[in-house]
C-alpha cells in the first residue's frame, strides 16, 4: 500500500508541474512543443519502472514466499532423485 501512495504522489506532482507548464505563457516555443508530449513520457516511464519492479520481484519471489519455499523443496527433490539416478 505504500508503493501505491508513493506512485500516487510522483503521478500528482508531474500532472500539478505539467498543467504550470501548459499555463505557462512566458515560455520559449520550443518548450511549448514539448509540454504536450510530458504526459505520455511520464505514463510510458511510470510503466517501464512497475514492469522493472515486478520482473525484479517475480525473478527473486518475494511476492510468493509459499510459493519460493515449495520451489525449493521441489529443487532439492529434484536434485536427490537425480543422484539416485546417476548413481544407480
Amino acid at each position: 500500500m505504500k508503493l501505491v501512495w508513493k506512485i500516487c504522489s510522483i503521478f500528482t506532482a508531474v500532472v500539478v508541474v505539467w498543467i504550470l507548464l501548459l499555463l505557462a505563457k512566458d515560455l520559449a516555443s520550443s518548450v511549448h512543443l514539448i509540454v504536450p508530449y510530458i504526459s505520455m513520457f511520464v505514463i510510458m516511464s511510470l510503466g517501464c519502472c512497475r514492469l522493472g519492479v515486478l520482473s525484479y520481484g517475480m525473478m527473486v519471489f518475494r511476492f510468493c514466499v509459499e510459493e519460493e519455499i515449495l520451489l525449493q523443496k521441489d529443487i532439492e527433490e529434484q536434485k536427490h532423485f537425480s543422484r539416485s539416478v546417476v548413481l544407480s
